[in-house]
């Protein structure tokens, strides 16, 4: 299944309540069932990391290879590719959390 983006969120993609329908009514279905899906982003200049982190982070923890086996990212500008990667480096390596106080960390 292909996925145009632009037609939903614009050439700046930041609405994650959408991201986040997406994922839960189309992306994560398609992927559970053994789909492939096309994540086309065709014209969108930039995407916020809150966004891409609603589209796909919730497949790539859950399932892991299997889901980045699976979706195929098309036409990404610069900026929307890092992000990808970014987000597709933290689902897979989550940071580690400390109970430091912030203030004495150095």
């Amino acid at each position: 299944m292909t996925l145009e983006l632009f037609p939903i969120f614009g050439v700046f993609a930041e609405d994650k309540g959408a991201a986040k329908e997406l994922r839960e009514g189309t992306i994560l279905p398609a992927l559970e069932r053994g789909e492939r899906v096309v994540l086309d982003f065709s014209k969108i200049g930039f995407a916020t990391q809150s966004l891409i982190h609603a589209l796909i982070f919730e497949p790539l923890y859950k399932l892991k290879e299997e889901a980045l086996n699976r979706i195929e990212f098309r036409h990404c500008a610069g900026p929307v590719k890092t992000i990808i990667e970014i987000v597709v480096g933290y689902a897979f390596n989550p940071p580690v959390t400390t109970h430091t106080p912030v203030s004495e960390l150095r």
